[in-house]
């Protein structure tokens, strides 16, 4: 069967946002055998810019650069929309 697909953006990486990338990237392969669905994440919105990428981010990367305190602006792969 295949999975429900769900592209979601983030508002924030703070408490919720970290804490909501954190289980979707860990309890990935749960959702989709338990429930059968799946999360794309195609967008981060931060103060110190966005990044975007209609394919998904890669969630480790995203949880890489938070605790490095980089800016989600800085991903490799995405459109880099403000704070330029």
């Amino acid at each position: 069967m295949k999975p429900i697909t769900y592209r979601i953006a983030l508002a924030g990486l703070g408490n919720v946002g970290s804490a909501l990338l954190t289980i979707l990237h860990r309890e990935a392969a749960a959702l989709r055998q338990r429930y059968g669905v799946e999360f794309i994440i195609t967008g981060v919105v931060e103060l110190g810019g966005s990044a975007l990428d209609e394919n998904g981010l890669d969630p480790a990367l995203l949880l890489e650069k938070l605790h490095a305190k980089q800016p989600v602006a800085q991903h490799d792969r995405c459109v880099r929309v403000g704070s330029e």
